[in-house]
C-alpha cells in the first residue's frame, strides 16, 4: 500500500534519466489532474473508510507483515481527515502511473504490474477503500488520462 508513494517517483526517474522531458511532464500534468479530482471527490463525496465503520462486522483485525501495522497505525492515527476514502486515489494514480509506463517504458511497466494490483488489492484487504472507492478510482485515471491529453494534443501529435 505504501509503494503508492514510490511509484510515480520510480517512473520519473526513469523518464528523467531517458531524456524523456515532455512525456515526464506529460505524465507529471496527468498526475495532478489525478490528485485534484481525487480531491474533488472527498469534498463532494465524504465517505468514512470500512476500518472506521465497519469495525462491528470484522471478525479478525488486520495484520501486516515488517512495518505493516506500524503503517497502518500511524496512518489512522495521524491521518487529519477521515472523510477521504471516495474515490481511490491510492488506485487512480497508480493506475496513471501505470498507464505511462506502459506507454513509455514496457520493462519498467513489467515491474510496476504486479505491484500496482497488490497495491489496489490491498486498499481493500487492509480496510481503507470500499470496492466502489477502486471501481471509481479507475475512472478516475481515465478521466484524468483523457484531459491531460485533451489539455496537451501535442503529446498525441508526437505519438502517431
Amino acid at each position: 500500500y505504501s509503494s503508492y508513494y514510490f511509484l510515480p517517483v520510480v517512473l520519473a526517474l526513469f523518464l528523467h534519466f531517458d531524456k524523456k522531458q515532455h512525456e515526464l511532464e506529460h505524465m507529471f500534468l496527468a498526475v495532478t489532474i489525478g490528485f485534484f479530482i481525487s480531491y474533488l471527490g472527498y469534498l463532494l463525496v465524504p465517505a468514512i473508510g470500512p476500518r472506521f465503520t465497519l469495525t462491528g462486522n470484522q471478525t479478525a483485525p488486520v495484520k501486516g507483515l515488517f512495518w505493516g501495522n506500524h503503517i497502518l497505525q500511524f496512518l489512522t492515527a495521524n491521518e487529519f481527515n477521515k472523510r477521504d476514502c471516495f474515490p481511490s486515489g491510492h488506485t487512480g494514480i497508480t493506475l496513471i502511473v501505470l498507464y505511462y509506463a506502459y506507454v513509455h517504458h514496457k520493462k519498467l511497466f513489467a515491474f510496476m504490474l504486479p505491484v500496482a494490483v497488490l497495491l489496489i488489492m490491498a486498499t481493500v484487504f487492509l480496510r481503507l477503500h470500499y470496492v466502489i472507492d477502486v471501481i471509481s478510482g479507475f475512472a478516475l485515471a481515465a478521466l484524468a488520462v483523457l484531459i491531460a491529453e485533451i489539455w496537451n494534443p501535442q503529446f498525441l501529435r508526437d505519438k502517431r
